[in-house]
């Protein structure tokens, strides 16, 4: 069935607290995020999701089939599970994690054919995507200060992964997800040219843009965020200007991240 919390994140409220609660509070009120289980739940579902792209091709036995799927499923049940650790001396909230734990869910959802599963994950998604604020800005990624530009693009790149994969099962994700994605894009784009946007932001970090160049980061998965949003929209209002960052960049796509290499696969995109 479908989700029915993917009504449009731009112009409904945010779903209740508590569902939120229900993925991130698990009885103290505190939370903290272990890199390791971070490395790991991002690994699993790219593995997961890749598998999953060429599983019609791979001439595989039932037995070596199951065998693969058991230990994916496995993946799944150990590291989303044991992203969050309960610490109640440490107060720190990721809302990345409402969305590396979706994408983890709707990978395993399609893995094991299990439509509630996904739905979770597709929920979570849009979740993630409601903490976008209306000037394009992501509550997490543009208070990061000199990080700040990685940590909004990936923002983006992540929630356009979770668009390709809600779209996959017929939902019209585009519709939904899009018109939040434009505003990410053109806050990027504009933050990208003048750093100064992000100012207001970084303040609520107490983080700083001293001692480093913001823009020598970790390019890989923003660039795959930039090219699939252009492919996704690519007469979108702000098109014209993400190209120029992009061309300015000059930084190679490599579809690797989370599940980037299953668009095509999926054949949602075009593959030129």
């Amino acid at each position: 069935g479908r989700c029915r919390c993917l009504c449009a994140p731009t112009r409904c409220r945010p779903p209740p607290a508590h569902d939120i609660v229900d993925l991130l509070d698990r009885g103290s009120g505190k939370v903290i995020v272990t890199p390791d289980f971070v490395s790991a739940t991002i690994a699993s579902t790219g593995i997961t999701l890749n598998y999953l792209m060429v599983r019609p091709i791979l001439n595989l036995t039932p037995q070596e089939r199951t065998q693969i799927e058991k230990w994916l499923d496995r993946l799944f049940e150990t590291y989303p599970a044991n992203y969050f650790l309960i610490n109640p001396a440490n107060s720190v909230y990721d809302p990345r994690a409402v969305d590396l734990v979706a994408r983890a869910e709707m990978a395993a959802g399609l893995l094991r054919n299990d439509p509630a599963l996904f739905n979770s994950g597709a929920h979570h998604a849009a979740t993630f995507l409601s903490f976008t604020r209306s000037d394009g800005s992501h509550r997490f990624g543009a208070s990061r200060g000199n990080r700040a530009l990685w940590y909004t693009g990936s923002a983006m790149s992540d929630a356009l992964d979770a668009l390709v994969l809600i779209e996959s099962q017929g939902l019209p994700a585009r519709e939904i997800m899009l018109p939040t994605l434009s505003r990410m894009a053109d806050f990027w784009q504009k933050a990208w040219f003048d750093h100064t946007t992000l100012f207001p932001y970084a303040k609520e970090n107490n983080a700083t843009f001293t001692g480093s160049n913001y823009k020598e980061q970790d390019h890989v998965e923003v660039a795959a965020g930039v090219d699939i949003f252009l492919d996704l929209s690519p007469v979108g209002p702000v098109a014209a200007r993400l190209r120029e960052a992009r061309k300015a960049a000059q930084w190679s796509t490599i579809y690797s991240e989370n599940f980037n290499a299953t668009c095509v696969g999926l054949g949602l995109l075009d593959a030129n």
